[in-house]
Protein backbone atom coordinates (compact mmCIF):
# COMPACT_ATOMS: atom_id res chain seq x y z
CA UNK A 1 0.00 0.00 0.00
CA UNK A 2 2.85 2.62 0.75
CA UNK A 3 4.44 1.46 -2.41
CA UNK A 4 1.10 2.84 -4.52
CA UNK A 5 0.38 6.01 -2.50
CA UNK A 6 4.81 6.80 -2.88
CA UNK A 7 4.06 6.53 -6.47
CA UNK A 8 0.69 8.64 -6.90
CA UNK A 9 2.61 11.32 -5.21
CA UNK A 10 5.75 11.23 -7.23
CA UNK A 11 3.41 11.29 -10.35
CA UNK A 12 1.62 14.01 -8.95
CA UNK A 13 4.69 15.53 -8.55
CA UNK A 14 6.07 15.30 -11.37
CA UNK A 15 2.52 16.36 -13.27
CA UNK A 16 3.13 19.38 -11.04
CA UNK A 17 5.93 20.24 -11.81
CA UNK A 18 5.44 20.11 -15.43
CA UNK A 19 2.62 22.29 -15.41
CA UNK A 20 3.70 25.94 -14.87
CA UNK A 21 -0.02 27.25 -14.73
CA UNK A 22 -1.26 24.59 -12.00
CA UNK A 23 -3.75 26.42 -9.30
CA UNK A 24 -4.06 24.81 -5.92
CA UNK A 25 -7.31 25.01 -3.62
CA UNK A 26 -8.58 24.10 -0.47
CA UNK A 27 -12.19 22.61 -0.30
CA UNK A 28 -14.35 21.23 2.66
CA UNK A 29 -17.63 20.00 2.94
CA UNK A 30 -20.39 17.13 3.54
CA UNK A 31 -20.01 13.86 2.64
CA UNK A 32 -22.33 10.75 2.53
CA UNK A 33 -21.05 7.64 2.64
CA UNK A 34 -23.88 5.22 1.20
CA UNK A 35 -22.88 1.43 2.21
CA UNK A 36 -24.79 -2.19 0.34
CA UNK A 37 -23.70 -5.30 2.43
CA UNK A 38 -24.94 -8.70 1.29
CA UNK A 39 -24.67 -11.72 3.36
CA UNK A 40 -24.68 -15.07 1.03
CA UNK A 41 -25.75 -17.89 3.20
CA UNK A 42 -24.00 -17.42 6.55
CA UNK A 43 -24.52 -17.48 9.79
CA UNK A 44 -24.78 -13.36 11.02
CA UNK A 45 -26.41 -13.78 14.57
CA UNK A 46 -27.45 -16.76 15.94
CA UNK A 47 -30.42 -17.34 18.15
CA UNK A 48 -31.39 -13.71 18.57
CA UNK A 49 -32.50 -12.80 15.67
CA UNK A 50 -34.53 -14.80 12.86
CA UNK A 51 -34.38 -12.98 9.92
CA UNK A 52 -31.11 -13.88 9.81
CA UNK A 53 -31.19 -17.90 9.38
CA UNK A 54 -28.67 -20.22 7.56
CA UNK A 55 -28.35 -20.33 4.28
CA UNK A 56 -30.56 -16.72 3.62
CA UNK A 57 -29.22 -14.45 1.54
CA UNK A 58 -29.65 -11.23 3.52
CA UNK A 59 -28.84 -7.42 2.65
CA UNK A 60 -28.33 -4.51 4.51
CA UNK A 61 -28.34 -0.97 3.42
CA UNK A 62 -27.26 1.91 5.78
CA UNK A 63 -25.96 5.55 5.28
CA UNK A 64 -24.18 8.09 7.34
CA UNK A 65 -23.07 11.65 6.94
CA UNK A 66 -20.02 13.13 7.97
CA UNK A 67 -17.09 16.12 6.49
CA UNK A 68 -14.68 16.34 4.57
CA UNK A 69 -12.01 18.62 4.09
CA UNK A 70 -8.19 18.37 1.54
CA UNK A 71 -6.30 20.30 -0.88
CA UNK A 72 -6.60 20.06 -4.70
CA UNK A 73 -5.04 21.27 -8.11
CA UNK A 74 -6.14 21.71 -11.40
CA UNK A 75 -3.36 21.32 -13.82
CA UNK A 76 -4.48 22.43 -17.24
CA UNK A 77 -4.06 20.38 -20.86
CA UNK A 78 -5.77 22.86 -22.69
CA UNK A 79 -7.99 25.82 -22.62
CA UNK A 80 -10.96 23.24 -21.15
CA UNK A 81 -9.72 19.94 -19.94
CA UNK A 82 -7.71 19.76 -16.53
CA UNK A 83 -6.21 16.74 -14.54
CA UNK A 84 -7.71 17.70 -10.96
CA UNK A 85 -5.70 15.18 -8.40
CA UNK A 86 -7.24 15.66 -4.78
CA UNK A 87 -6.22 14.63 -1.48
CA UNK A 88 -9.23 14.28 1.09
CA UNK A 89 -9.27 13.39 4.46
CA UNK A 90 -12.87 12.25 4.85
CA UNK A 91 -14.75 11.50 8.37
CA UNK A 92 -17.62 9.56 7.99
CA UNK A 93 -19.24 7.91 11.39
CA UNK A 94 -16.08 8.37 13.51
CA UNK A 95 -14.27 6.45 10.85
CA UNK A 96 -10.99 8.22 9.32
CA UNK A 97 -10.49 7.77 5.75
CA UNK A 98 -8.42 9.16 2.79
CA UNK A 99 -9.90 9.80 -0.36
CA UNK A 100 -7.47 10.42 -3.76
CA UNK A 101 -10.15 10.99 -6.72
CA UNK A 102 -7.89 12.06 -9.42
CA UNK A 103 -10.35 13.52 -12.05
CA UNK A 104 -10.43 14.97 -15.27
CA UNK A 105 -12.61 17.99 -15.60
CA UNK A 106 -13.89 19.58 -18.97
CA UNK A 107 -14.92 23.30 -18.60
CA UNK A 108 -18.30 23.41 -20.69
CA UNK A 109 -18.27 27.06 -20.01
CA UNK A 110 -16.36 29.81 -18.06
CA UNK A 111 -17.81 28.43 -14.78
CA UNK A 112 -19.44 25.46 -14.96
CA UNK A 113 -17.47 22.27 -15.32
CA UNK A 114 -18.22 18.28 -15.03
CA UNK A 115 -15.58 16.08 -13.49
CA UNK A 116 -15.07 12.41 -13.81
CA UNK A 117 -12.74 9.79 -12.88
CA UNK A 118 -11.02 7.30 -10.72
CA UNK A 119 -10.46 7.20 -6.82
CA UNK A 120 -8.71 5.58 -4.51
CA UNK A 121 -10.18 5.26 -0.85
CA UNK A 122 -7.98 4.60 2.05
CA UNK A 123 -8.67 3.42 5.41
CA UNK A 124 -6.73 4.81 8.18
CA UNK A 125 -7.44 3.07 11.22
CA UNK A 126 -6.85 -0.52 12.07
CA UNK A 127 -8.93 -2.93 10.53
CA UNK A 128 -9.98 -6.79 10.36
CA UNK A 129 -7.65 -9.02 8.50
CA UNK A 130 -11.30 -9.67 6.18
CA UNK A 131 -11.56 -6.33 5.22
CA UNK A 132 -9.36 -3.78 2.21
CA UNK A 133 -7.93 -0.85 3.14
CA UNK A 134 -7.52 0.59 -0.59
CA UNK A 135 -10.48 0.21 -2.13
CA UNK A 136 -11.00 1.76 -5.91
CA UNK A 137 -14.05 3.57 -7.30
CA UNK A 138 -15.01 5.28 -10.52
CA UNK A 139 -17.10 8.59 -9.48
CA UNK A 140 -17.98 11.95 -11.49
CA UNK A 141 -19.67 15.13 -10.70
CA UNK A 142 -19.82 18.86 -11.37
CA UNK A 143 -18.09 22.59 -10.86
CA UNK A 144 -19.90 25.87 -10.33
CA UNK A 145 -17.55 28.85 -9.68
CA UNK A 146 -18.97 31.10 -8.07
CA UNK A 147 -15.94 33.76 -8.75
CA UNK A 148 -12.33 33.28 -9.58
CA UNK A 149 -11.10 32.16 -6.80
CA UNK A 150 -14.39 30.49 -4.97
CA UNK A 151 -16.60 27.35 -6.41
CA UNK A 152 -18.57 24.86 -5.16
CA UNK A 153 -18.27 21.07 -6.59
CA UNK A 154 -20.29 18.20 -6.25
CA UNK A 155 -19.40 14.38 -7.42
CA UNK A 156 -20.68 10.68 -6.70
CA UNK A 157 -17.99 7.94 -6.66
CA UNK A 158 -19.05 4.23 -6.84
CA UNK A 159 -16.75 1.49 -5.35
CA UNK A 160 -15.49 -1.04 -7.71
CA UNK A 161 -14.10 -3.67 -5.86
CA UNK A 162 -15.72 -5.45 -2.32
CA UNK A 163 -15.09 -3.93 0.98
CA UNK A 164 -14.27 -7.42 2.16
CA UNK A 165 -12.08 -9.98 1.09
CA UNK A 166 -14.34 -13.20 1.72
CA UNK A 167 -16.49 -14.71 -1.50
CA UNK A 168 -19.47 -14.65 1.16
CA UNK A 169 -19.73 -11.34 1.54
CA UNK A 170 -20.54 -8.77 -0.57
CA UNK A 171 -19.97 -4.98 0.31
CA UNK A 172 -19.72 -1.43 -1.11
CA UNK A 173 -19.83 1.76 0.05
CA UNK A 174 -20.54 4.53 -1.99
CA UNK A 175 -19.37 8.80 -1.57
CA UNK A 176 -21.73 11.63 -2.48
CA UNK A 177 -19.21 14.63 -1.61
CA UNK A 178 -20.82 18.36 -1.88
CA UNK A 179 -18.60 21.18 -0.62
CA UNK A 180 -17.04 24.78 -1.17
CA UNK A 181 -13.94 25.22 -2.81
CA UNK A 182 -11.19 28.10 -2.26
CA UNK A 183 -8.10 28.30 -4.99
CA UNK A 184 -5.12 30.11 -3.73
Amino acid sequence: MKKYLFILLVLGCISIGISQEAKFSFQAGYVSGAGKIKFDGIVLVDDVDTSFADGENVTIKESEGGFYAGISAEIPFSDKVYLTPQLLYTNLDDQSLLQIPVFVKFKLDTKFSIIAGPQLTYTLEKTIDEVRKVNIGVGAGASFDISEKVFVEAKYTLQLNDYYKTNQIDSKLNFLNIGLGYRF
